[in-house]
């Protein structure tokens, strides 16, 4: 399954769940679009994309720690926003010991200008933490 990730605070406003199928390498895997935020809105954004090998299942707490975030956005399977405080290295450190031989991950941060075919809630979440 592949993911990016980027991440932030757990908030109280906005979720958007829908799930399909993906693969990535090996297998498929559920794929979960998710946008889950705060009110608050003065974070840096990251952004995580991984191929991970294993079924989703094994990496649960990667997840967890993306959802504690400030807020965080899963729109494109492949790819997570999150804001935070974090840096990317502070992320790897929380998320970095779930990962499986073969895995791939880079977390960065998130830089405009961007482009991309999204729903307009998508942009309103990347325009509300610039």
């Amino acid at each position: 399954m592949q993911a990016m990730i980027v991440a932030g605070f757990l908030g109280t406003s906005n979720l958007v769940l829908q799930s399909e199928s993906h693969s990535c390498g090996v297998g498929n895997a559920q794929r979960f679009h998710v946008h889950y935020e705060n009110t608050v809105s003065q974070y840096a954004q990251l952004l995580m994309s991984s191929c991970l090998k294993q079924p989703a299942a094994s990496y649960s707490g990667i997840y967890e720690v993306l959802k504690s975030k400030q807020s965080w956005w899963h729109y494109v399977g492949s790819t997570w926003l999150i804001a935070t405080d974090d840096t990317p290295q502070g992320l790897y450190d929380e998320i970095g010991f779930y990962l499986e031989k073969g895995d791939r991950l880079l977390i960065t941060t998130f830089n405009r200008p961007c482009q991309g075919w999204l729903p307009q809630k998508a942009w309103d979440w990347i325009h509300k933490y610039e």
